[in-house]
C-alpha cells in the first residue's frame, strides 16, 4: 500500500499533532502509519518535545523503538539516565518504565515505531497513578 498524508506534513509538527497525554508538557506526536493508514500491527510516528518539555515516567504493553532526529533529550529508562543526541536510538521493551526531558534551549525530535499498535485507549501505564491508588488501598508500594 502507498498512501499520501491527508494533512500538511512538517518535521516540526507546526499546527498539528496530538499531545502526549496529561502527564506531559511541550510534547506532540503525529502518526504517519497507523490503523487509519491501513496498518494492522505497526505504528510509526513523528514526535517533538519543546525546550523545557517533559513526558513523565510511564510504560507500555508493547515494544517501542525511537530514533533521535534532532536535539539532545535526556531519557530515563528503567531507572537509568541516558543523554541521547541526533542519530542515537533506544528500544523500550514491554513494561519498562521510561521518561523524557528536554533541558536544552531547542526542540527535540524523534521518530518512533511500535508493535503491536497501541490500544485505542489507555495505552500508557503511569507509575505515579498506580502508587497513588496503592496508597488509597493500603497496598504495597512496589507496583
Amino acid at each position: 500500500m502507498v498512501h499520501r498524508a491527508s494533512w500538511s506534513w512538517s518535521w516540526d509538527l507546526e499546527g498539528g499533532g496530538e499531545t502526549c497525554g496529561h502527564r506531559a508538557e511541550g510534547c506532540a506526536r503525529r502518526s504517519l502509519v497507523d490503523r487509519a493508514a491501513g496498518a494492522v500491527h505497526t505504528d510509526l510516528a513523528l514526535c517533538r518535545l519543546a525546550a523545557g518539555g517533559r513526558l513523565d515516567a510511564h510504560a507500555h504493553s508493547y515494544e517501542r523503538c525511537v530514533y533521535v532526529l534532532g536535539g539532545r533529550p535526556v531519557l530515563e529508562l528503567d531507572g537509568k539516565m541516558h543523554q541521547l543526541e541526533t542519530g542515537r536510538f533506544a528500544l523500550f521493551p514491554v513494561g519498562v518504565v521510561h521518561a523524557w526531558r528536554n533541558a536544552g534551549s531547542g526542540r527535540v525530535r524523534w521518530i518512533e515505531t511500535q508493535a503491536p499498535q497501541a490500544p485505542r485507549r489507555r495505552s500508557y501505564r503511569w507509575p505515579a497513578h498506580w502508587r497513588r491508588l496503592a496508597g488509597q488501598l493500603g497496598a504495597a508500594e512496589d507496583l
